[in-house]
């Protein structure tokens, strides 16, 4: 048994609980004090807990094992229902968030990013400036104060990327992309090698010849088949 929740205090514990959160579609979602990721928190005994965990204690009468967390599996920040409460492992934690395609959200995605950049100690700034350097990475690194490795990923494109403009920037493009054949210039690389070794030019506007028309009979019939 919990060393905060008694026999005598549960009752009272499981109304103050029960007090501040409203029913919403199955749920009872806490309206008190929350953490400041934004799980609820309540004080028991002169220590804030989560309330998930006191729930849990409260209802159960054991805690949680080590390594094992107390999650709501409707995965509401602020829901503390008993019939929402889970006790399972981190690892099978996010492995159902993965399923229900938290991780690969582009808005999640977003958000993420955007808690990163907010614990980040170089500033937006100073990251514009490394890459607005006109110098070396080396050169860089000297005169913004940010780590050589650092400079070079940021530069590289493999830390702190902009979030806003064109997604495909920075990708390798080819300078001189070659455009695609038309019609009888793709028939005319199949069959070129034909034409060449017997001589055939090409039609006055520039398009290869059928290989079974005439004038073409000199033509090993064996060298064209299913080419025409």
């Amino acid at each position: 048994m919990s060393l905060f929740i008694t026999d005598a205090n549960r009752p009272t514990i499981l109304a103050r609980i029960a007090g501040q959160c409203t029913d919403e579609g199955g749920c009872l979602l806490w309206g008190g004090a929350t953490w400041h990721d934004g799980a609820p928190i309540i004080n028991v005994g002169g220590q804030c807990r989560r309330v998930r965990r006191v729930m849990w204690e409260a209802l159960h009468g054991w805690l949680p094992p080590p390594g094992k967390l107390i999650v709501a599996k409707c995965r509401h920040l602020r829901c503390v229902s008993p019939d929402c409460l889970c006790c399972m492992s981190v690892r099978k934690l996010r492995r159902l968030d993965a399923r229900r395609g938290a991780f690969s959200h582009s808005a999640a995605n977003v958000a993420r990013a955007l808690a990163a950049r907010r614990r980040a100690t170089i500033p937006e700034a100073v990251v514009q400036q490394v890459r607005d350097f006109e110098g070396t990475c080396a050169q860089a690194a000297q005169a913004t104060g940010v780590s050589l490795s650092h400079v070079k990923s940021i530069r590289a494109g493999r830390a702190r990327k902009p979030l806003t403009g064109n997604v495909w920037a920075g990708l390798p493009t080819s300078p001189n992309p070659a455009p695609l054949p038309t019609t009888d210039e793709a028939y005319g690389l199949r069959v070129g090698g034909v034409y060449a070794a017997h001589n055939i030019k090409k039609n006055s506007n520039g398009s290869f010849p059928s290989p079974l028309s005439k004038g073409n009979s000199n033509l090993d019939p064996s060298l064209v088949t299913g080419l025409s």
